[in-house]
């Protein structure tokens, strides 16, 4: 009789153990999925430089700004070197672009010369559908 109650109290405690296990289990499924879904949503964007030779010597720059996520990035805020793109005098920008789907790009010319050249500190703030403010900053050259 003791033996079958100490059986029955173990597979009790099993059972329990079982269902408890298998409750963190799920949890873990579904934030994982839930980060993938995420992940989805999110845009990644960065920036560098494109130096495109010219037929009569010198060179042309420009500022490609890359989105590198699955998501469309909006409400984009580009700084280049502490000044907002449509604000600076180095750069033939008259907005901010609206928004950059997956796979796209924008591009913006430089007016590069001895006094003004590369690397440049550049800084992007956006907005994309996974709620989370997107933000990358760094040297382009």
């Amino acid at each position: 009789m003791i033996t079958s109650v100490w059986i029955s109290i173990a597979a009790l405690l099993m059972s329990v153990w079982a269902i408890y296990t298998s409750r963190k289990a799920l949890q873990i499924e579904q934030t994982r999925e839930k980060d993938r879904v995420a992940e989805g949503k999110r845009a990644k964007l960065v920036a560098g430089i494109q130096k495109i030779p010219r037929a009569k010597g010198g060179d042309t720059w420009k500022l490609v700004v890359a989105n590198n996520g699955q998501g469309i990035a909006k409400a984009i805020e580009i700084i280049l070197e502490d000044t907002l793109i449509t604000d600076h005098d180095r750069v033939m920008a008259e907005r901010q672009p609206e928004a950059i789907g997956p796979d796209g790009s924008v591009t913006y010319p430089l007016a590069v010369h001895l006094g003004w050249a590369p690397p440049f500190h550049v800084s992007i703030k956006w907005t994309d559908e996974s709620g989370q403010p997107g933000f990358w900053e760094g040297e382009v050259s």
